[in-house]
């Protein structure tokens, strides 16, 4: 099996890189192809539909997709339905499933005794950098420096983010738990968030302040829980400029940042026999 694992396409908005992207999965035999979220810009079901028929024409690899925080944001006209940011897992499990795709969300997937399973995950706050003074009303804000974190301003949850957090890590665990039932002897899991401390770059400036919105290391605690079975992990949401490294190995378990934001070489290309 030949697999790619990339993340932060941002469709439409990276016209050249997803055509890029295009010219690579023609040209490559796959039979999966991992996104780990920030599929498109903002959730927009005409946006997904384009992308998938576009991919689609390339390859006949099915797609294992998570999604992130950029797939959740709101449209106005969204917010004026009374729609929420949980309504768009519905809008893109229905359209991922008309392609023949999968969302990894309620439900992991197997194929040739390998294991799938995935959330986007979210953050805690817990890498924030708290020497600078940081409270938690500036982090629940997301201001700062002039700067706004937009997810509080196109995501609407309607609960903390610890919360959030809890809810991604009860759909994971269920996710590894049937995995582990079903004796699967090696899963990989699909990530958008950072999960674990060891990838978080710290220059001891007040650019830091954006560590708070990474991820959170529950979430690398959760999966080491099940480090018998899963052998890789992928994940996207910060350009590996922007990280302490690339790669961490930990009980047997690969972390790797696979955004492509900026650099579509970081996508992670794997065979597995």
């Amino acid at each position: 099996m030949r697999l790619i694992a990339l993340g932060d396409l941002h469709y439409p908005r990276e016209g050249k890189l997803f055509y890029q992207f295009l010219n690579v999965i023609e040209k490559e035999d796959l039979d999966l192809i991992l996104l780990c979220g920030d599929i498109l810009n903002y959730g927009n079901a005409q946006y997904l539909r384009d992308f998938l028929a576009k991919v689609h024409r390339r390859t006949s690899a099915k797609i294992l997709a998570v999604m992130g925080n950029h797939d959740f944001w709101l449209s106005k006209s969204m917010i004026k339905k009374g729609l929420t940011s949980w309504h768009l897992i519905e809008i893109y499990d229905k359209i991922l499933r008309e392609y023949n795709d999968i969302l990894l969300w309620d439900k992991e997937f197997v194929i040739d005794d390998i294991g799938f399973a995935g959330v986007p995950g979210w953050y805690d706050y817990s890498f924030a950098p708290w020497s600078f003074r940081m409270n938690r009303w500036v982090l629940d804000s997301g201001y700062y420096m002039g700067y706004q974190w937009n997810d509080f301003i196109y995501t609407k949850f309607n609960m903390k983010v610890e919360d959030i957090l809890k809810i991604h890590l009860k759909k994971l665990r269920a996710q590894l738990n049937r995995l582990k039932m079903a004796e699967v002897k090696r899963v990989i899991v699909l990530l958008h968030f950072v999960p674990l401390r060891e990838f978080v770059l710290t220059r001891n400036s007040p650019e830091d302040f954006w560590n708070a919105y990474l991820g959170s290391e529950k979430l690398g605690l959760e999966i080491l829980k099940y480090s018998d079975i899963v052998r890789y992990v992928f994940f996207g949401h910060t350009d590996r400029r922007n990280l302490a490294r690339d790669i961490v190995e930990k009980n047997g378990i690969f972390f790797i940042n696979v955004d492509v934001s900026h650099n579509l070489e970081h996508m992670f290309v794997l065979n597995i026999s």
